[in-house]
């Protein structure tokens, strides 16, 4: 039910879409025509031998019986595939004057207000299935323009069907209730449920919190942390650890280890990336190491290079034993060409070291069913690529991105990969992602210390713009300066 005008044309793209209007319009909003034509409107006046009773009585009866529970499953079969037949009200009815005036107010999401009266046979032929006639494109076209096109009922048929004034009448008006909650479902008072806690209870993926109890008066809750991104701060959380800097800037590809230190320095990162399987670690001679003040920054191993689940742990395992980080930045690569990730491997391994204590953080595609597993697999953070690593492309998969930004809460999104220059950081942050990391982006730049500082600003302006929500995209021009008040 809708208080406005829609236009078909935008709704009839969703799935199983139907629409039964009482009037129709012409595109400019004028000309209303009503859809129950004369003929409907003499059937029902016939059937109950009542000549005054209108058409919006009609309109509303029939919305009451399209949200009937029971008529709903029992044809279900049938209205998956043709247009609904709308029953006369049954000899065995149970409704009565004062349950028709509780029908609304008794209704829950699923089922609408009707729980007493029962609707059976249709004002023509059955509809169930089993008594249903091979049907033709004359029966399709015939019904379209009327409610029912089906002879009259047989002698038996008759006899149960009840020429009840009164029932009809207590059927329209909880219609024309529910109709009301629905176009004014605002202004309804909230439906008193109890809340009822039952940790573990697995939900729909569509449903974040809680579901409506199987005996309609009780919602089961599922108690669980808020989305990592819902209180809108600028503290940037990872397992329980606060960074300063949602930049994450790894060390390779820069022409010296000096080169690094100042880029770093003028990164504002506190957290760096480390290859654990490219840097020398027995300090034997000069090192990356040497040159990252663990005080001031945050050693992350990485398993770059690593091809398999088997490496891949084995590196995690290295960079603890010589004492890097029990944090690990996992990278298993499927392809050499284009360094996409193995998300099986990925997923494999991340289950393997979050069961050994490791908090995993996992370079992934933007495939929002791996993501979801490796969440569900304990990793403490997902870092989906925008574009091949080191192609400075850019972000390539907005739209996937978004869609892992929307549907993955629970754990902070990183984007990792493709960052060629600050828009791009400043995009991955205003789509609401919790931070970027990047080397190229930096390290392959003419000057790798001016661009350190561009990217450190482009990630901030980036998270700021996302915060504070940008405006609404227009097709057409909108004055800056009201009109009112002009000097004319």
């Amino acid at each position: 039910m809708s208080s406005v005008i829609p236009d078909l044309h935008l709704c009839a793209g969703v799935d199983a879409f139907q629409c039964f209007p009482f009037y129709t319009y012409a595109e400019d909003g004028t000309h209303g025509r009503e859809n129950i034509s004369a003929w409907a409107l003499e059937q029902f006046r016939s059937h109950y031998h009542d000549p005054s009773i209108p058409k919006w009585d009609i309109f509303h009866y029939i919305y009451a019986v399209l949200h009937h529970p029971e008529y709903r499953e029992r044809y279900a079969a049938n209205l998956r595939r043709e247009l609904p037949r709308i029953p006369f009200a049954s000899a065995t009815t149970n409704c009565h004057p004062e349950e028709a005036e509780s029908f609304a107010e008794r209704r829950t999401p699923d089922e609408g207000p009707m729980h007493s009266a029962r609707a059976t046979k249709a004002a023509g032929e059955s509809i169930d299935p089993s008594a249903r006639k091979e049907r033709g494109p004359q029966d399709d076209k015939a019904e379209n323009s009327s409610l029912s096109s089906e002879p009259a009922l047989s002698e038996a048929e008759g006899t149960s069907v009840v020429k009840d004034l009164e029932v009809f009448r207590e059927l329209a008006k909880a219609g024309q209730r529910l109709a009301e909650i629905h176009v004014h479902y605002e202004q309804q008072p909230e439906y008193p449920l109890t809340k009822r806690e039952k940790a573990g209870e697995k939900l729909d993926y569509r449903v974040t919190k809680m579901r409506l109890s199987k005996d309609k008066i009780s919602l089961i809750y599922k108690p669980a942390s808020p989305p990592y991104n819902s209180l809108m701060t600028d503290a940037f959380l990872i397992a329980g650890k606060q960074f300063r800097s949602r930049l994450i800037v790894g060390t390779g590809k820069y022409k010296s280890f000096q080169e690094t230190a100042r880029a770093l320095e003028a990164s504002g990162a506190d957290m760096v990336t480390v290859a654990v399987r490219r840097v020398n670690l027995d300090r034997s001679k000069e090192s990356l190491l040497d040159y990252i003040d663990p005080n001031k920054y945050f050693l992350l191993p990485n398993t770059a290079g690593c091809c398999t689940a088997d490496d891949t742990i084995r590196t995690a395992r290295l960079a603890r034993e010589v004492g890097l980080s029990d944090w690990i930045k996992l990278e298993v690569i499927g392809d050499q060409a284009t360094l996409f990730p193995d998300v099986q491997a990925t997923l494999e391994a991340t289950r393997v070291l979050v069961k050994e204590g490791f908090t995993v953080l996992a370079y992934t595609s933007d495939d929002i069913v791996f993501a979801k597993r490796l969440v569900e697999a304990g990793a403490a953070a997902v870092m989906p690529l925008g574009a091949p690593i080191g192609s400075g492309l850019g972000i390539q998969n907005a739209a996937n991105l978004r869609i892992l930004r929307e549907m993955i809460t629970g754990v902070p999104l990183i984007v990792d990969a493709g960052v060629g220059t600050a828009s791009d950081a400043t995009l991955a942050m205003e789509l609401g992602y919790d931070g970027v990391l990047m080397n190229t982006g930096i390290a392959g730049a003419q000057e790798p210390v001016l661009m350190a500082e561009a990217m450190k600003h482009a990630v901030i302006a980036g998270r700021q713009a996302y915060l504070a929500g940008r405006m609404p995209k227009k097709l057409y021009a909108t004055a800056s300066s009201p009109l009112e008040g002009v000097v004319r």
